[in-house]
């Protein structure tokens, strides 16, 4: 009779253990906070001596840092989501947002740079289409960026549109598509593209720069959130990709009212945004030079006032001295974390806690089991830019007033 060798339950040499996971996580995790905090501090300080007076000459030397920072930054995200994905670590998740605003940050993201080459760039969004829906905003974005950035290198006259709508063959989904009219793809090679490492040729590589990555890991996020990407290109005509997503979105309710999001966006970003946002600011972040930052983008919006500590300890011991609306959060700090910080802030004030939003320089968003047990209200990727701050606190000040007081719809 045969008999089969039963099963030890201890893994086999090589197979991953939750704590070796846990240890790659954690690494990833390490590796992302290292690189990321000085990109930020580049393309954040270029940001702001744009907005100091400087000759021409002075202009274009710094808009190339800030380009250069910023292609430096998505480079980081496609080989970090790379690794991750090797090492099964890559995540989507779930979350509520306006994607008409995640199109509109990304055409003014790219507003400049299409500029300096003579190109439109530009959206059309379905009017039919809902405002909120669900799903990974920042995955969903880093995607549009990917396919736009590459649509700007390789045309050289005439534009890019983004195009939002539903999905004319599955009414469960919606299609994003980015149209260029560059130099096109040969048809023979557009199976190729998705491939690891793939460029159409050497020559592109050493004319057009990139690693081959994006695309690649374009593909594997639509795959993870459930969709599909379609090309169709002529050659000296342009190129149109297209992902397709599942479309999961919630009729608002009614009964009260809110500030909607278009009405946030249109107030400026001077000193006199901190009157009409009125809120008491504490920031816990351990990096002088992101602090700096952060400091001079509160000042620029009247936030004279605000204070700031080194950890997640401190926070926690500022939160019990003095009431704040809201705490700036980094997520990776010494001696007490963002995530242990916020814990304990909501267990101790429960309902009377301030509002919560994460700073983190991962690529992706924090998770939204963590969410659940403290008082994060959101997730801000780094680099954080004055508008992605400003849009942050206006939707906390509306939350939190809306959490007090619900005025029915009349």
């Amino acid at each position: 009779m045969l008999k089969f060798p039963q099963k030890s339950g201890k893994p086999r040499l090589g197979e991953p253990t939750e704590k070796r996971l846990r240890d790659k996580e954690r690494f990833f995790a390490n590796i992302s906070h290292e690189i990321r905090t000085p990109i930020n501090a580049i393309v954040a300080m270029s940001q702001l001596l744009l907005k100091t007076k400087l000759d021409s000459d002075q202009k274009d030397l710094i808009k190339t840092v800030e380009q250069s920072g910023e292609a430096l930054m998505r480079l980081t995200n496609d080989f970090l989501d790379y690794t991750k994905f090797g090492a099964k670590q890559l995540k989507v998740e779930n979350v509520h947002f306006n994607i008409r605003l995640l199109i509109l940050d990304v055409v003014t993201l790219f507003s400049t740079q299409a500029d300096e080459k003579g190109l439109s760039i530009d959206c059309d969004i379905e009017e039919s289409f809902p405002d909120e829906i669900y799903g990974d905003p920042n995955r969903i974005r880093q995607i549009v960026i990917n396919f736009v950035s590459n649509a700007l290198k390789f045309t050289h006259e005439g534009g890019i549109k983004i195009v939002l709508k539903k999905n004319s063959r599955k009414e469960s989904f919606f299609s994003i598509l980015v149209i260029d009219t560059g130099i096109g793809i040969p048809s023979e090679k557009i199976n190729e593209l998705f491939k690891e490492y793939y460029q159409i040729d050497e020559s592109s590589s050493r004319r057009f720069g990139g690693t081959g990555l994006g695309l690649y890991i374009s593909k594997v996020l639509v795959d993870l959130m459930g969709g599909n990407i379609t090309i169709k290109s002529k050659l000296s005509k342009g190129s149109t990709f297209t992902f397709n997503l599942p479309l999961k979105f919630e009729v608002p309710k009614k009964g009260k009212t809110i500030l909607l999001p278009e009405t946030i966006k249109s107030y400026r970003c001077d000193d006199s945004f901190a009157i009409r946002f009125p809120l008491k600011l504490l920031v816990a972040e351990d990096n002088p030079i992101n602090q700096k930052i952060i400091r001079m983008f509160l000042e620029k919006l009247g936030y004279k006032d605000t204070v700031f500590v080194e950890n997640g300890l401190l926070a926690v011991q500022a939160v019990n001295r003095c009431p704040f609306d809201l705490v700036f959060m980094d997520i990776q700090m010494p001696i007490m974390d963002g995530l242990a910080a916020s814990e304990e802030i909501i267990k101790t004030w429960e309902n009377k806690a301030p509002t919560a939003v994460a700073l983190t320089a991962a690529s992706e968003s924090l998770d939204h089991s963590y969410k659940k047990k403290t008082c994060i209200y959101k997730t801000l990727s780094k680099p954080v830019r004055i508008s992605s701050l400003s849009e942050a606190i206006a939707e906390v000040y509306c939350y939190r007033i809306e959490k007090a007081i619900l005025v029915p719809v009349v």
